[in-house]
């Protein structure tokens, strides 16, 4: 077969970003819902929390934004077997700003990042590179310091802000590359029907065979005080 393929069957938005502010040197309790946890007493406060500029409700219970990473083809890729929508193209980024207040007593600052099973086990096969935020030997997520010196520190507010970047990646199976490249490049020599059942695979992978509820991860954000 010569005909193109749409890349739209692997089309995913990892949406309803769920952030759960923790202060590990306190105790506290979390319930079957997303919320924030217990921190009776704490000298530190999170002002603002925003992913690609989308501000996170901080008075809500669920702290929810509608933006994520997207597993889609690479953008303006008209040629080749495997091609652009012309609409959607690939996200793997996420932006993350996030100010402190009360920052003279922050010790350090720590997060994670909680990525669903479906791309747990896409990772585990080839498809995606997650090993930036994923034990794969421990089967659970790294938790990851950022230094203070790292972020900015605003005297006049008693505050301390950070902005940094979640990146994905793809996995070997398609060369660390976008699919739509890959299939056009080093594995070209890969036959259109291999090259279908490959996407189809991951997208039913990511999706754990629905199609119907998007796949969610978490992002924990984790600020100690001074003991």
């Amino acid at each position: 077969m010569t005909a193109a393929l749409i890349f739209v069957a692997v089309v995913l938005i990892v949406t309803g970003i769920a952030i759960w502010l923790l202060f590990s040197a306190l105790s506290g309790s979390l319930g079957s819902t997303i919320t924030v946890a217990g921190v009776i007493d704490s000298p530190l406060d999170f002002g603002r929390v925003s992913l690609d500029g989308l501000e996170v409700d901080l008075e809500s219970d669920d702290h929810r934004v509608n933006t994520g990473f997207r597993f889609d083809s690479a953008k303006d890729d008209y040629a080749g077997r495997l091609m652009w929508n012309g609409t959607d193209c690939e996200k793997l980024n996420v932006e993350v700003d996030v100010v402190i207040e009360h920052s003279r007593y922050l010790q350090q600052f720590e997060y994670e990042l909680e990525l669903p099973q479906g791309v747990i086990d896409a990772a585990k096969k080839g498809y995606l590179d997650i090993d930036a935020y994923y034990d794969m030997e421990a089967g659970k997520p790294k938790r990851i310091e950022i230094p203070l010196s790292d972020g900015t520190s605003i005297p006049e507010q008693d505050a301390w802000r950070v902005k940094f970047t979640l990146t994905l990646a793809w996995g070997e199976i398609f060369g660390g590359i976008n699919p739509s490249l890959y299939y056009d490049e080093a594995g070209a020599d890969i036959s259109y029907d291999e090259m279908r059942e490959t996407l189809n695979d991951f997208y039913d992978m990511v999706m754990s065979g629905s199609a119907f509820s998007l796949p969610t991860f978490t992002l924990t954000l984790i600020a100690s005080p001074k003991v």
